[in-house]
This record gives structure tokens, sequence and C-alpha cells, in this order.
């Protein structure tokens, strides 16, 4: 087979299309290239954890496990999830709750205050540093149990990232 010289379209491969066929290779090189590039960033965001939803699946756990602070009907069992029984939140609670001395995780500090005493009361994880900066401060809206009694408060959550 003569690739240089043709005789009346013997070859298999005609000389005057092979410029075509070169800039076809490069631009689908390219378009690969590019694809990738637009591709790749976006899979990669896909992946990602938001930043907070560890500290929010956490902070879940203090409203609405009977194990934390929700109050528990003594009859039934039942839980009532944002509903904090005063008489349970306190450290010894916190401490059941929220087991962990390790200073790599996540620390928080809960703060309540009786709406009708006005009398505030602070507990915290066993892993809390006293000055240390506090990364994020939430609030939480929530109902209180006191003297069988229901008050809605509002719930201090301080955040200290590992």
């Amino acid at each position: 087979m003569r690739l240089y010289h043709s005789k009346k379209s013997s070859e298999n491969w005609p000389m005057d299309t092979m410029p075509f066929w070169i800039l076809f290779a490069i631009m689908i090189g390219f378009s690969a290239v590019i694809m990738l590039w637009i591709i790749i960033p976006f899979i990669a965001k896909t992946a990602e954890i938001p930043e907070g939803v560890e500290a929010y699946i956490l902070m879940q756990r203090f409203t609405n496990s009977p194990n934390c602070f929700a109050y528990v009907e003594e009859n039934t069992g039942k839980v009532y999830q944002k509903l904090i029984d005063w008489e349970r939140f306190n450290d010894g609670s916190m401490n059941k709750c929220y087991q962990t001395d390790d200073k790599e995780v996540i620390a928080f500090k809960l703060t309540l205050t009786m709406p009708e005493t006005y009398t505030t009361r602070s507990i915290k994880t066993p892993n809390w540093r006293e000055g240390y900066i506090v990364k994020e401060r939430q609030f939480k809206d929530i109902f209180l149990k006191y003297n069988n009694e229901v008050y809605k408060t509002r719930m201090t959550i301080d955040i200290q990232n590992a």
C-alpha cells in the first residue's frame, strides 16, 4: 500500500483528508479535558458534607433523646421532643448523654433560662475548655417542663470546634 502516490482512488486513506482527522483528534482531546475540568469539581462537591451538619446532628440528641434532657412521661414512657425536663437538665444527665473526654471532638455548652423565675442554668460537655474560642453560637426555641407547667423558652448552644 502506497500512501503518497495516488492512482485513481486506489488507496485506503486519501491524503487530502489527513489534516481533517488531525484537527478532529485535537478537538476531541480538548473537549475531553474541558469536560473533565468542569465535571470533576462538581462531583467532588456533591460528596462533601456541608459544614455544621455534624454539630446539628449532635445537638438534636440534647432535645430529642430520652437519654438526654427530653421529657419522658412516667406512665407511658413516651418521649416528648423539644420539651426539656428542667430536673434532668444537669451535668449528670449531660455526662450520660454525651460521653466524651476527647478534646478533638465537638464540645457544647447549653444555657437555659427559666421564664418564670429568670433562673439561668448552664451545663457543659466534659470536653468543654474554658477560655477557648466559641466557634458558633446558636439559639433554639424549645419548651421547658418545670413543676408540671410548660413554658416556651430559648436555649443557647455554644459550640467549640475540635
